[in-house]
């Protein structure tokens, strides 16, 4: 017996997703694996955890899924998201830490 698609089994189980969501989630093809000279050039990740309001954290699993879709394919990433953020405030964030960030 062939198993069910992912996108059929989660239109069963939460029939309140859109086909959008639906599609969204539905299997995505694996990345490509990392050629030589971007394994050099990776950086080392620390997992981390935090407490967002259910809007905001919809918000960003949203735009990842959008940015993954427009990216043709690939896994969402609301890590790259918050990097991309931080990035971009790393100036006022590094002011307001002062010599705060030496301790960490």
């Amino acid at each position: 017996m062939a198993k069910p698609r992912l996108k059929a089994v989660v239109k069963q189980s939460k029939p309140e997703l859109s086909d959008l969501a639906a599609e969204l989630i539905d299997e995505s093809p694996a990345p490509a694996p990392l050629k030589p000279e971007q394994k050099a050039e990776a950086v080392k990740l620390i997992t981390t955890s935090f407490a967002l309001e259910p809007e905001t954290l919809k918000l960003l699993k949203a735009a990842a899924h959008a940015r993954a879709k427009n990216a043709g394919g690939g896994r969402p990433s609301v890590s790259a998201i918050l990097q991309e953020l931080i990035e971009r405030e790393r100036a006022e964030l590094e002011a307001q830490a002062g010599p705060f960030l030496q301790l960490f």
